[in-house]
């Protein structure tokens, strides 16, 4: 299964996420019938805490964004 991590900015459109996690979702189930779910997805944010979008909402992270480790291929 692949772990899909979404770092969450200040001020963030709402719609750019849930979009994402909307196409994953329906993406899984689309999977199910061939298996089981193939997408994960987590929401990180620089300090590990909720981030305001835009338009005031709050999307919740799972953890900080200092957490991720970074492909050996990604790194400067």
């Amino acid at each position: 299964m692949n772990t899909v991590a979404f770092i969450l900015p200040d001020a963030l459109f709402t719609s750019g996420v849930t979009g994402m996690l909307d196409l994953f979702y329906f993406a899984n189930r689309i999977a199910e019938q061939d298996g089981g779910p193939v997408l994960r997805w987590i929401l990180l944010s620089e300090n590990g805490l909720a981030v305001r979008s835009a338009s005031g909402i709050l999307l919740a992270a799972a953890g900080s964004s200092h957490l991720v480790p970074m492909p050996s291929f990604c790194q400067a």
